[in-house]
């Protein structure tokens, strides 16, 4: 009974002792001390029981089970890949199937399949993310600054020549310009570099002696300049007009189009017109003519039809 699992349990059983010891020094008989021995027995073990019980562990044994029971119910070994559980759950769910299977307990086994899919499908997954999170919680405790710092402090005395952020600290002139042989050799394609270089500053250099000798040869030559452009200005902007003539040729043009457009539209109106008219005279020729040569026709036929009656009349 002196065992104690936890704090909490711990302070249980002392109390339980403490009301031992009091029930002895109240002279009580010896069946209650046995009673009063079992009691605190039976509480120290229930104490142990409640404070040792860890539900996470059993969770995770449960699951472990049903995991292993989602394997067997599928074929599958152990720890299989999302291939093979999609490969065994296809094969099975076709034998399986309600629809497919005579047997009357197809549709329990079907559900009982389709729970032991989802639970080796959520075990995959969740054996993937604790991959993946043990993978970068690797990587990230590795201090890759403070390796680049060891390093660089275990080799800076092999290097001849320090590096560009220690250089800029040390004075211009503390700087070896020519160092020994022994160091590293500058390769032909940085002379090469250097030699482009050294021939670019020294055509900059002759520029800006030229220009300072054209700036003391007198501003006579810098006016002469001046004027020089301002003619060729001048001489460009003579064939462009001003913004107000520009705006007055713009609708004076347009006025122009809108005018050639209402006169060549009256133009076909008069011409339509004139048409109409013309059509009107041909047709109104048509019909006198018409008229004139059934008239003409009717005397014909009549005179011919009168002379055939009289020679008839003559011949009886």
């Amino acid at each position: 009974m002196g065992v104690c699992v936890s704090t909490r349990g711990g302070r249980v059983i002392d109390n339980a002792r403490q009301c031992f010891y009091l029930h002895f020094l109240c002279g009580f008989n010896a069946p209650s001390f046995v009673f009063i021995s079992l009691f605190v027995l039976f509480l120290s073990l229930f104490c142990f029981v409640l404070f040792s019980y860890k539900p996470e562990m059993v969770v995770s044994v449960r699951k472990h089970d049903r995991v292993r029971w989602a394997w067997h119910v599928l074929g599958i070994d152990t720890n299989p890949s999302y291939d093979d559980i999609r490969a065994a759950y296809c094969r099975l769910a076709v034998t399986t199937h309600p629809d497919r299977c005579t047997d009357p307990s197809a549709k329990e086994k079907f559900q009982m399949l389709h729970a032991a899919y989802e639970t080796a499908l959520e075990n995959n997954a969740e054996a993937k993310e604790k991959k993946r999170r043990t993978k970068s919680g690797e990587v990230s405790d590795f201090d890759w600054r403070a390796e680049v710092a060891r390093v660089r402090a275990a080799y800076s005395s092999t290097f001849k020549y320090p590096r560009a952020s220690d250089a800029s600290k040390t004075p211009w002139r503390n700087v070896n310009l020519n160092p020994s042989c022994g160091g590293p050799q500058r390769t032909k394609k940085r002379r090469c570099v250097d030699q482009k270089t050294q021939v670019g500053a020294h055509t900059v250099e002759v520029r800006r002696a030229t220009a300072a000798r054209g700036r003391a040869s007198g501003s006579s030559s810098a006016q002469e300049e001046e004027e020089r452009r301002l003619q060729a200005i001048r001489g460009r902007r003579r064939g462009c007009l001003p913004l107000l003539l520009k705006l007055t040729r713009r609708i004076v043009t347009r006025e122009a189009s809108r005018r050639n457009a209402i006169v060549r539209l009256e133009q076909k109106e008069l011409r339509g017109i004139f048409l109409i008219s013309v059509e009107e005279r041909i047709r109104r020729a048509i019909e006198s003519w018409a008229d004139a040569f059934w008239v003409d026709m009717s005397e014909q036929w009549t005179e011919l039809i009168c002379f055939t009656t009289r020679s008839q009349n003559r011949c009886v």
